[in-house]
Parts: C-alpha cells; structure tokens; sequence
C-alpha cells in the first residue's frame, strides 16, 4: 500500500505546504527539512490503517492496485486524501433514470400501438388524467412508459386541455363512475 511518505515524495515540490493539508504539516514552521514532514505524514499514515484497514492486513479494496496514481506535475487537492478519492471508482454524477428504451417503450405505448396521436384526444379528459399525478403534475416519462413523441405531444395535449378547462389546472380530475 502507498504511504503518505510515498505520495508525498512524488508530489510537486514548489509548495510542499500546499499539497497536503494536514494538522501536522500546518504546525510545521515554513521552511520545515522534508524528512521531518515526511515523518510527520508516516504518523497521520499509521493513523489512517488503523481507521480503515482492519488489523493491519492489505485488503482488496485497500489493495495498491486498485488506488488511484498521483501523477508529476498535476495540483494534489486535500481531497485526494480521502478514502473516496483514492478508490479508483467513477464518482461523476449518473445519468438520471429517464425511462425505458426505444424497442421497450414501442411495446409499452398504447398510443403506438394504437396509431392513436395524443394531442387529437385533448378533449377526452378521462384519458389524460390517467397521466396526472394527485397534484396535477404530468407524470414523467420513466413512470408512463411512453416514447419520447409520445410524451411530448401527450405532454401537449394534456397542457392544452387544463387551458381550454377540461381538465382542472392543480389537481387531478375525478373519474366519473358509471361512464
């Protein structure tokens, strides 16, 4: 496994204060030797095992090969430190769930199964607040399993019918029974 020692060594040297911020390199004075933060960075690394590896031992995830290189000439964060960062695991944001895929969503869509346009059926208030949620918000994409022409102009149509009043603005219509 990597010490801190190791990671420091291989740091850029123009502002060695800079590229760790630890408790023990701030109380170093300026112009502090190097083996004496080294040292103080082989104290924070033993701190460190005991936190995260249990009893020492080198396991999978703490394995070397699986951490992430520091590499010459490129700025260190105090955020390169932690035991997220070092992983070597794509921490980007994902791409949100936005519904189903385009063979899917054909099978599912009773509008392109149908052949019927949504925005033609903008009168018909019973099918479109199937599409509503309890607030009177259109539901999206991933829970009506629609294609994405279908969402749209359903979209449409159901904007056009909370104008002209057929459907109420802020809540859900209730169905009729016995229609």
């Amino acid at each position: 496994m990597f010490s801190l020692a190791t990671v420091f060594r291989f740091a850029p040297r123009a502002h060695p204060l800079r590229a760790f911020a630890s408790s023990a390199v701030a109380r170093a004075p300026p112009f502090a030797p190097v083996d004496d933060l080294i040292s103080a960075l082989d104290s924070t690394q033993e701190q460190l095992d005991d936190d995260f590896v249990p009893n020492g031992e080198v396991t999978a995830r703490w394995n070397p090969a699986n951490m992430r290189k520091i590499e010459l000439f490129k700025p260190i964060t105090p955020n390169f430190f932690t035991a997220k960062a070092r992983l070597n695991k794509d921490w980007r944001k994902r791409r949100p769930y936005l519904g189903p895929g385009g063979p899917e969503s054909r099978r599912q869509d009773i509008f392109h199964q149908l052949g019927i346009d949504p925005l033609k059926e903008s009168l018909n208030g019973n099918l479109l607040s199937g599409y509503l949620s309890d607030m009177g918000k259109i539901q999206a994409r991933a829970e009506t399993g629609l294609t994405w022409r279908s969402q749209r102009r359903l979209s449409k149509a159901i904007r056009r019918a909370k104008m002209i009043g057929v459907i109420p603005l802020h809540s859900k219509r209730p169905l009729l029974k016995g229609y």
